[in-house]
């Protein structure tokens, strides 16, 4: 019964407006060139990037932030087109999408990227994930009861990142955890694995909470 609550509590205020009137995204535009060239030196594998964000003036994203704990709200994959360019790979409200880096971070307050090296056959399995979920792109949809499940149709965000990396990624923090009852694999747990390669929010260390 709480998490049908929760659900709908969730739909209702995703139905608002995205950001509150008069919030605007803080992300300083500029980085975004940083962030390439960045990723250019890093290389494409078999490295996985995960990226987490805040956006402090969304209605849904302060609840799912108070939810799941920590300063992040979102969580999703970046990876490279073959021109080198960074494109998201996240689960929103939408479903899955695939976009260019940029348009994620024209609704972002704060960002913070990691890289995470896997061994070769490790990489070719999380590829392997992930075109399995772009498969089903038009099949997935957003799971507002924020727990992860089996259904094979539903996910929220960091459950995606949970989807391609489980077993695959040997950390610590690589693992659910069980808040306010439900099984959660949080958008703050993706800050933990692997090394950040950038980060803008004042107020992440690493550290964990």
């Amino acid at each position: 019964m709480r998490t049908r609550l929760w659900s709908w509590a969730l739909k209702a205020i995703n139905n608002l407006e995205y950001r509150i009137s008069g919030g605007t995204p803080s992300f300083a535009m500029s980085d975004y060139h940083k962030i390439v060239d960045m990723l250019s030196l890093q290389g494409s594998g078999p490295y996985i990037y995960t990226f987490a964000t805040a956006d402090q003036s969304s209605p849904i994203s302060t609840a799912i932030r108070k939810l799941t704990g920590g300063d992040f709200n979102h969580a999703g994959f970046i990876f490279t087109d073959v021109d080198g360019l960074p494109y998201a790979f996240h689960v929103t409200t939408k479903g899955l999408v695939i976009e260019d880096l940029l348009e994620v971070l024209r609704d972002t307050d704060y960002i913070c990227i990691n890289k995470l090296e896997l061994t070769d056959e490790n990489y070719k399995k999380a590829i392997q994930r992930r075109e399995h979920l772009r498969s089903l792109r038009n099949f997935i949809k957003y799971d507002y009861s924020i727990t992860l499940n089996d259904t094979g149709d539903k996910f929220y965000c960091s459950e995606a990142s949970f989807f391609i990396l489980d077993g695959l990624y040997y950390d610590v923090d690589l693992k659910p955890e069980i808040i306010y009852g439900r099984k959660v694999f949080s958008p703050y747990k993706v800050t933990k694995l692997g090394k950040v390669i950038y980060n803008n929010h004042p107020n992440f260390t690493g550290e964990s909470k």
